[in-house]
């Protein structure tokens, strides 16, 4: 189920038109463009059956970090912050392989420099039935 998961959201994140560096994947981002770096992370030890949950249901986040070069202004990373929230409004859902993912809320976390990048970190939070 991650496997579908993951290219629901993948595949979401690549209509924004930024190049992206997936997980595990070779990347080697150009100088001086914004990239985005994609992370899912899922639970896997969540008790399905807590509170009379469904025992398929699955819930995770779907981490996006936007590095954009450090020697220009906040703003572009900003703007692509924006762009991947819009993107991905709570309760928005995808479908794919008879897997439903469903965004249940969008966090931007604080700022952060990274090597020769600005780092920006956008966490969605999912559920997935």
């Amino acid at each position: 189920m991650n496997a579908v998961i993951a290219s629901i959201l993948a595949t979401r994140l690549a209509t924004l038109g930024y190049d992206i560096e997936a997980e595990n994947a070779r990347f080697v981002p150009t100088a001086g463009k914004l990239y985005l770096r994609e992370q899912l992370l899922s639970d896997a030890t969540q008790h399905r059956q807590l509170a009379g949950g469904a025992r398929n249901n699955g819930a995770g986040l779907y981490q996006i970090t936007v590095m954009a070069p450090r020697d220009e202004s906040r703003m572009p990373a900003r703007m692509a912050a924006d762009a991947i929230c819009a993107a991905f409004p709570p309760g928005w859902r995808g479908s794919k392989s008879g897997v439903t993912v469903a965004v249940r809320e969008v966090t931007v976390g604080p700022s952060m420099l990274m090597g020769d990048r600005f780092g920006l970190v956008i966490t969605i939070a999912w559920i997935a039935v």
